[in-house]
């Protein structure tokens, strides 16, 4: 079977020769393509962070210029962010709160919903061009200047929807009043209007926009016509009639049309009313593609980009559509009001990719949104209302996976179930309104669970029933302390508990636990346990440094912080690992330390040797002997291979603990 792609590169293997005009008469039906569709959630949508608000939600234009400044086009004026703060450029601003004037340009322009009131253009010495309601400025950033430039009584007519610099420099304006082009050397204009007698004219005078391909080609775009037009002669060679098969709309032309070639040289066309489509010029036609049935997507599309590796990326009311480089396939980004880091709002306006490959999303409502170029690494589980519960409080102090693969995630009084098939999730209270610190499973197929400042309880997952193993006094069945922050099972089955300055056995025949403490100087909050080869239980704690201890002799030796070299970084340890060589790292909130087990001296890794932060929350080996570490910035994977470490899903935020 003939793929997609191949069909779309295929219909562009076209001859120029014998080109013709066509009136609507004779153009041949237009063509239409369903595809899949699936929604995702793997990408981060970043508002703008700034001083002050964009002058107004509705952001439908975005360039940059020659300083990296990007300018933003909305129905209020225009703004320019710097990455740290939005400077306003407003017509009618008296100069206040730092705005900037530049005098009669679009007062009372009449504005559709989500029309920005200028269209804006970087040309290629860096000069930004604006064009408005019958009127055209020039902004020089270097001096910072605008300047208007004029027209004769009744040349630039109407609204300017578009503004595009073809090869030969000259500036081309599309308005609601036909084609204008305007020589910037001399002055000089020209207007290209329809004419009703004479079929190789414009289709219509509500021109959307304009494009010039690499071949030379100009495309005009009216409002329902994609027309090919020569710049020499300023006739039109052929019409392609802008509408889409697959639908039947009510409204009777486009108020918004782009264009797009994309790197095949294949043109593509985003209508508001139609949706998207590509030429044919093989068969001179347009090819809709449309998004399989059962979709509540409608077709209409406002902004459409190709990024560097080839995807399009098509803003609509209903999300922002990724097509994939095949053409093969729309993945659909969408709001989430329980998600702050999903787009913003529904409707995208706009679409612009910045020099470090960053997409940049206008939309009506809402602002203005980095889109981040990777997919996420990991896929996030969040609380959604109606997905089968609730994680009670958002915040999941550990997670766990037990041995048929299931995930588990402790929260506040509750541990949550979930199916990573469906991201659904079962909630199961444990009876008490704490922390769940910890969770573990025995031979028996029971999970443990300890909490922050409540009980420890065994949990029961075929019954649903729990039993509780609170420490009240020295007769008590439960641990030296109620606050458990660490379960472990050994590799002879016995389940250790870490009890705040207790390390615990339990023991199934007693069904009661042993207590095991290191004197003044020793356990203090235990957070993390962990076994090596020899059976030997190495123990951290959050204010008493790494405990090695031995079962069969109940001894522990301890290591702590000194000034001595080589010494544990700091008595603050997050995490304990045991790595399949049998080396021992310790996380602390001052590095990463590796213990050489010959000499007992250890080695830190900081910040300042790759790491996002130096405060460590977690640790863990991957499959390929990898570790991986959660710090308060930010995760990190650290190759042994190459001794390097590479960092991601960097956040001032914090991040959590792998345990």
């Amino acid at each position: 079977m003939v793929s997609h792609a191949a069909r779309i590169i295929g219909f562009v293997l076209w001859g120029f020769l014998g080109l013709c005009s066509l009136s609507a008469k004779d153009q041949p039906s237009n063509g239409g393509i369903r595809l899949p569709i699936s929604d995702a959630t793997d990408r981060v949508f970043v508002p703008i962070s700034a001083g002050r608000e964009i002058s107004h939600a509705w952001v439908g234009q975005i360039v940059d210029d020659n300083q990296g400044f990007l300018w933003f086009g909305t129905p209020d004026g225009l703004d320019r962010y710097d990455g740290h703060q939005v400077r306003p450029y407003s017509p009618g601003t008296n100069g206040a709160d730092g705005a900037v004037f530049f005098p009669d340009c679009c007062l009372g322009a009449s504005l559709i919903p989500g029309m920005a009131r200028f269209a804006l253009l970087k040309d290629r010495s860096g000069k930004i061009w604006i064009g408005a309601d019958e009127s055209l400025y020039k902004y020089d950033p270097e001096t910072e200047r605008f300047s208007h430039l004029p027209f004769a009584p009744g040349v630039l007519q109407g609204l300017v929807r578009n503004v595009n610099q073809d090869r030969t420099g000259m500036i081309w304006l599309a308005t609601s009043r036909g084609l204008t082009r305007y020589n910037p050397g001399n002055g000089e204009t020209a207007s290209f209007l329809h004419d009703e007698s004479d079929s190789a004219t414009l289709s219509n005078n509500f021109v959307r926009a304009t494009l010039e391909t690499k071949d030379g080609t100009f495309w005009v775009a009216t409002n329902a016509s994609v027309d090919i037009f020569d710049r020499q002669t300023g006739r039109v060679t052929q019409h392609l009639r802008l509408r889409n098969p697959l639908q039947n709309p009510t409204s009777t032309g486009n108020p918004y049309v782009r264009l797009l070639e994309d790197h095949s040289g294949i043109v593509w066309i985003a209508s508001a009313r139609d949706g998207i489509a590509f030429v044919d010029r093989q068969r001179s036609k347009l090819t809709f593609l449309t998004p399989a049935s059962g979709s509540d997507l409608e077709p209409g599309a406002w902004a459409i980009l190709e990024d560097r590796h080839g995807a399009l990326w098509i803003g609509t009311e209903h999300g922002l559509l990724q097509l994939d480089r095949d053409r093969e396939r729309f993945v659909r980004y969408r709001n989430d009001p329980t998600d702050p880091s999903s787009l913003p709002a529904d409707w995208v306006l706009a679409l612009f990719e910045d020099r470090e490959d960053g997409i940049w999303v206008g939309t009506a409502n809402a602002g203005v949104a980095r889109l981040s170029e990777h997919t996420l690494p990991f896929r996030r589980f969040r609380r959604r209302p109606g997905t089968g519960g609730a994680f009670g409080p958002a915040y999941v102090f550990t997670a766990f996976e037990d041995s048929r693969g299931e995930i588990w995630a402790g929260t506040m009084g509750a541990i949550n179930h979930l199916d990573l098939k469906t991201g659904r999730y079962t909630m199961q209270p444990i009876g008490e309104n704490t922390e769940v610190g910890a969770i573990t499973e025995d031979r028996s197929g029971q999970f443990w669970i300890g909490t922050i400042d409540g009980s420890l309880f065994r949990f029961n997952p075929a019954t649903r029933r729990s039993v509780v193993y609170r420490h009240v006094a020295a007769s008590s069945p439960g641990c030296g302390n109620n606050e458990v922050r660490a379960l472990f099972v050994d590799h002879l089955g016995t389940l250790w508990a870490g009890a705040r300055d207790s390390l615990c056995s339990f023991d199934p025949a007693t069904n009661r636990f042993r207590a095991y403490k290191a004197g003044v100087q020793g356990l203090i909050e235990i957070d993390a346990i962990a076994e090596d080869a020899a059976g030997i239980l190495w123990v951290g704690c959050r204010h008493g440094g790494v405990h090695r201890f031995d079962p069969a002799t109940g001894k522990f030796t301890i290591f702590r912080h000194s000034a001595a070299a080589g010494s544990l970084s700091n008595d603050v340890v997050t995490s304990i690992l045991v790595d399949r060589s049998g080396t021992i790292w310790a996380g602390t909130v001052d590095g990463l330390n590796r213990l050489d087990a010959v000499t007992g001296k250890f080695t830190v890794y900081l910040e300042r040797d790759g790491l996002p932060s130096s405060i460590i929350n977690g640790v863990v080996e991957d499959a390929n002997g990898d570790l991986w570490i959660t710090t308060s910035d930010g995760l990190s994977h650290f190759r042994r291979r190459s001794g390097t470490f590479h960092n991601s899903l960097l956040s001032k935020t914090g991040s959590c603990s792998l345990k």
